[in-house]
C-alpha cells in the first residue's frame, strides 16, 4: 500500500465518510490531504483537489508529489464547484468554510450538483445556517458527527439528494442525527448552546422593548427550553 499522509482528526472524520469507489471533488483542498489519502488508501478511485488560489494549488500539488499520487489526483483552479465539470465527481468534499459561504457555493453550482450523489461538508461557522439551506434545497442529512480539536468543536454533515424530515427548528440549530445517534460530544454542543442562550435572553430582557424583540426573546426561551429538556434526559 502507498504511503498516507497523516489527517488530523477533523480531515480524518471527512475521510472516513467517503462512500468507497468515489470520484471525489476537495472544493478548497489547500494541501490535497484528504484527495491524497483518498485515493492512496484505495477508497476514491480518482479526487480532483481544487482552489481558487495559486498558494495552496502549489502546496496541494507537492504533497501529491510526496505522495506519489500523480496518476490519480488531479489539481484544479477555479471558484467553487467552478472548475469541476457535470459528471466528474460524485461525492463532493467542502470543509473549513464558512456555512454560508458552503451555501453560496452549493446554490451557485447546481447543475454540477444534480449528478453528485454525497456532499461532505465541515463548516467552520453557520452551522445552522447551512443545516437550513440543505433543508430548503431537498438535501437530506444522512450523517452527522461533532469532532473536538485544539479544544474547538467541528461538524461535519454527510448529506443527499432528498427533502429531509426536519420537524423542528431545534433539529436544525442541533443536528437532527447528532440528537439521533446521541453523539458523544453532544453534551458539549448543547452546554455551549445554553451558554449562549441564556446570555441572549439576559440581554433581551432589559432591553427596550420592541415587537422584534419581544419575539426574539420568547424564541430564545423556546429554544433553550427545549435544549435543556435533551441534556437533562
Amino acid at each position: 500500500m502507498k504511503k498516507l499522509p497523516k489527517l488530523s482528526e477533523r480531515l480524518q472524520a471527512i475521510a472516513d465518510m467517503v462512500p468507497y469507489g468515489s470520484a471525489v471533488a476537495d472544493i478548497g483542498t489547500d494541501h490535497a490531504y484528504i484527495p491524497v489519502y483518498l485515493t492512496n488508501k484505495g477508497i476514491s478511485k480518482f479526487a480532483y483537489a481544487s482552489d481558487v488560489k495559486k498558494g495552496p494549488l502549489l502546496r496541494a500539488k507537492s504533497t501529491i508529489r510526496e505522495f506519489d499520487a500523480q496518476r490519480a489526483v488531479e489539481t484544479r483552479m477555479g471558484n467553487g464547484l467552478e472548475s469541476i465539470k457535470c459528471g466528474e465527481a460524485d461525492t463532493v468534499i467542502i470543509a473549513g468554510m464558512g456555512g454560508i459561504l458552503i451555501s453560496n457555493i452549493l446554490d451557485n453550482s447546481k447543475d454540477v450538483l444534480s449528478e453528485v450523489k454525497t456532499l461532505i461538508l465541515q463548516p467552520m461557522t453557520a452551522v445552522y445556517e447551512l443545516r437550513k439551506y440543505l433543508y430548503e434545497n431537498d438535501y437530506t442529512v444522512s450523517d452527522e458527527i461533532l469532532v473536538k480539536e485544539e479544544n474547538k468543536l467541528y461538524t461535519v454533515i454527510k448529506a443527499i439528494h432528498g427533502k429531509d424530515d426536519v420537524q423542528s427548528e431545534l433539529q436544525l440549530h442541533i443536528g437532527k442525527k447528532l440528537i439521533e445517534n446521541n453523539d458523544k460530544l453532544l453534551p458539549e454542543l448543547l452546554n455551549k448552546y445554553i451558554n449562549k442562550l441564556t446570555k441572549q435572553i439576559n440581554g433581551l430582557s432589559f432591553a427596550e422593548v420592541t415587537e422584534e424583540r419581544s419575539l426574539k426573546l420568547k424564541s430564545c426561551k423556546n429554544l433553550l427550553a427545549q435544549i435543556n429538556s435533551i441534556y437533562n434526559s
